[in-house]
């Protein structure tokens, strides 16, 4: 395995500034046992105020508050996707042959499809994940802040992330979301995993609340000192890199670090002016775009108001960040 040097995380990636009851009987969507991971937790159908009030603090225009009715229930993974997890599933997807690592000096994982899309690097600096080809397999790699198995995974493309989905969704007997030449998806008529839309997103975050955060509201949108210390990761109590999921408090709905520790990919591709056409009912973004995906969340390098339930934000889908990650969804058919 090549020694890498650390230096300062490279940020690849352009990020554009731009409450219900739970079901007694859920129905799991079907698996290989019809069973849901005790990873996942169960969030209801629902409507809410989608985007924020005017007078919330670090808000932009983009997030015109207006009502949405997502109909369909959902289970989403309690905390990000980790190393170690990424690390099971992609070493799985190479012994299997839906993968390939590419490159000496730069490695990446890679899909053998017909895209070849590129999935995650295993060299860029601030990757915890790389390749040791004597072993040939994928191990965990300390950057200078130890072996993290538990910290989210970093340096993945957007296709990497729809890749964890239909990974797992493979592994535990589901049919894939993804048509993994076109990378397109039936949101609503799938059994396996997939990325949330941005709607199903906020909606899971807000936790049952109409606050910025999961339960409380924003006080300073920078790196002071906030409420948002208790609930995620970013620039006032990160230091300076990512941090174990699942360590501060959940929401309503028993979900970890929605707010902070790294931004999150979403299904949908982004608008900025996306909210004053949207439909009121299960939106799921723009038929295409040029290259941006949304993702949600803020990150430990961020500023408090990024990790507001509302704050949107951008991801070109082919970079690579050690502030973004990735968070599946099952949903209900």
């Amino acid at each position: 395995m090549n020694t890498r040097p650390l230096v300062g995380p490279l940020l690849l990636t352009v990020i554009l500034v731009i409450a219900a009851c739970a079901s007694d009987n859920p129905t799991a969507p079907g698996g290989g046992d019809d069973s849901i991971s005790a990873d996942f937790v169960f969030v209801p159908a629902g409507t809410f105020t989608m985007g924020s009030p005017i007078s919330e603090p670090g808000r932009t225009e983009s997030e015109t508050p207006h009502q949405v009715t997502l109909t369909h229930d959902f289970w989403m993974k309690a905390h990000e996707v980790t190393n170690e997890e990424y690390r099971q599933a992609a070493q799985w997807a190479l012994e299997q042959g839906l993968i390939e690592i590419t490159g000496d000096t730069i490695r990446v994982l890679r899909d053998v499809g017909n895209g070849k899309n590129f999935f995650l690097s295993l060299t860029a600096s601030g990757s915890e994940l790389d390749f040791d080809a004597a072993g040939d397999s994928l191990v965990l790699y300390d950057v200078g802040f130890g072996i993290n198995p538990d910290h989210p995974i970093k340096y993945l493309t957007w296709w990497g992330g729809a890749a964890y989905c239909n990974w797992r969704s493979l592994i535990e007997g589901r049919e894939p979301a993804y048509d993994q030449t076109t990378w397109e998806v039936d949101l609503y008529n799938t059994t396996g995993y997939r990325l949330p839309t941005e709607a199903e997103w906020e909606y899971a975050a807000r936790g049952g609340n109409d606050t910025s955060f999961g339960d409380s509201q924003i006080m300073d949108i920078g790196c002071g000192a906030d409420s948002l210390q208790f609930q995620g990761w970013y620039c006032f109590n990160a230091e300076i890199w990512t941090n174990i999921v699942g360590r501060l408090a959940p929401n309503g709905y028993g979900l970890y670090d929605m707010h902070g520790n790294v931004w999150e990919f979403c299904n949908d591709w982004y608008e900025e002016e996306y909210y004053a056409a949207s439909p009121d009912t299960n939106p799921a973004g723009p038929d295409g775009g040029p290259w941006l995906r949304s993702a949600r969340g803020g990150s430990w390098g961020w500023g408090a108001r990024y990790a507001r339930a509302a704050s949107r934000g951008a991801h070109f889908m082919g970079m690579v960040s050690p502030r973004e990650s990735v968070r599946p969804v099952l949903v209900n058919p």
